[in-house]
């Protein structure tokens, strides 16, 4: 999904790909560099073929991920559905919002690469294992939102500083190891 022949990489305009009623089929969504990708409805895709979204990608009602390869997003990664999503390899995205549903990162690294950072208001981050979530950058970052996130492994590695989260219900909690390589 989308039913596309050759290569292409879209420029501009959102594809969305609403698999509703169809939560037992996990739908392949066709390689290519998409510009804006939304996935709907209540189906799992497997983005195996997709290694770049230009702009934004966004995960709403009961969509997740049952496979990735090592994903960059250029934009924001949000986050919006009331399913899981078990992590099956690296990504990278300028800024990722949770609001709903489960992200489990499956031991793989998380790196936030842009002005964006890290926002998390409702549904849950689970971080396993030896994971590194690196915030990595020139521009200033925030790890913030609603909720709290405990992370297993931070590196903050951004010369123009991560800022964190310290209201008490919010607050930002590192388990294993904090880095601070470049900012602060």
């Amino acid at each position: 999904y989308p039913e596309l022949t050759g290569i292409y990489a879209l420029t501009g305009g959102t594809v969305v790909i609403d698999q509703t009623g169809v939560d037992t089929v996990t739908a392949v969504v066709t390689p290519a560099i998409y510009y804006n990708l939304t996935f709907n409805g209540t189906a799992s895709y497997d983005i195996a073929g997709i290694t770049y979204i230009n702009n934004n990608f966004y995960m709403q009602n009961a969509s997740s991920l049952s496979n990735n390869s090592p994903l960059i997003v250029g934009g924001t990664l949000t986050y919006t559905t009331i399913d899981t999503t078990l992590l099956s390899d690296n990504i990278t995205a300028a800024e990722m919002v949770i609001d709903s549903g489960e992200l489990n990162d499956g031991g793989f690294k998380i790196t936030i690469s842009g002005a964006g950072g890290w926002v998390h208001n409702g549904g849950t981050y689970v971080t396993t294992g030896q994971t590194y979530f690196y915030f990595k950058t020139g521009v200033a970052q925030t790890i913030g939102g609603s909720l709290p996130t405990t992370f297993n492994n931070l590196i903050i590695d951004n010369s123009g500083n991560v800022t964190l989260n310290v209201i008490p219900a919010a607050a930002t909690t590192v388990t294993a190891t904090l880095s601070l390589n470049t900012g602060n």
